[in-house]
């Protein structure tokens, strides 16, 4: 989870700091230079709610004042540095032969950069939507590692189940309070494409949902935490609020 953090940090430091040579007109070295006092004067609404994230990222981390847009190591960053990261940035984006300094970004470059932000969010995204699928739908291991985008009804509020333990396809109601979080992920991904993916962009296994749910309890001090444990969890719940015992399981 820390891990995962700092992705989301240095994306979001990096963005601002090219948002705000964009709007400023500073240097970057002055930018990056800049006290936590010191605020850059956004003027969009998108570049401003980019730092406000960049800022509950980067005091959570780094709670004691210093730089307000420092390294990893909560040390000055270096313009050479962030030129570095910037071509990385540019090179993800697909935004080839630009040799020109942030300000010079026109917006649908700044559009493509923005878009980077889902990669670099996606790994915590997926550990807490596979976490709400097993704790609020009861699906097993199995059927939240198989699911694509097009397994999902978001108008029919459904999600299809297919080649399930039965070995039948199945559809099941969507729990109410996953439908926003549903819709605001998979505007991000292909009509066909997998809903969890590895780091080599390979579809999640059996496997990899339960890694997803060891560091979820890790990361809430939640011992001997499994996917088996959620289900049971459900239908308990169910059981406790008096729905019939064959309802209580598919």
């Amino acid at each position: 989870m820390d891990y995962q953090k700092l992705s989301e940090f240095r994306f979001t430091r990096d963005m601002s700091i090219i948002l705000a040579a964009r709007e400023t007109k500073k240097s970057i070295q002055c930018i990056i230079q800049m006290q936590v006092g010191e605020l850059p004067e956004y003027q969009s609404n998108d570049a401003a709610e980019m730092f406000q994230e960049y800022i509950s990222l980067r005091n959570s981390l780094f709670p004691k004042e210093g730089f307000l847009f420092p390294t990893d190591e909560n040390r000055l960053y270096l313009p050479g540095k962030f030129r570095q990261n910037f071509k990385r940035m540019l090179s993800n984006a697909g935004i080839e032969d630009f040799q020109h300094s942030p300000d010079k970004l026109t917006n649908s470059q700044v559009e493509k950069l923005l878009k980077m932000q889902f990669l670099a969010q996606r790994p915590i995204f997926q550990v807490y939507l596979a976490a709400a699928l097993l704790g609020y739908q009861a699906l097993r291991p199995s059927e939240v590692a198989k699911l694509r985008k097009s397994d999902i009804f978001l108008e029919e509020e459904t999600i299809l189940l297919r080649d399930t333990k039965s070995r039948e396809d199945q559809n099941i109601i969507i729990y109410p309070h996953l439908l926003e979080p549903l819709k605001k992920y998979l505007r991000h991904i292909g009509d066909i494409d997998p809903l969890f993916v590895r780091e080599s962009n390979q579809q999640w296994e059996r496997k990899d949902v339960y890694r997803a749910i060891k560091n979820f309890g890790k990361y809430y001090g939640l011992k001997n935490i499994t996917p088996r444990k959620f289900r049971a969890t459900v239908s308990n719940y169910m059981i406790d609020s008096g729905i019939p015992i064959n309802f209580s399981f598919r």
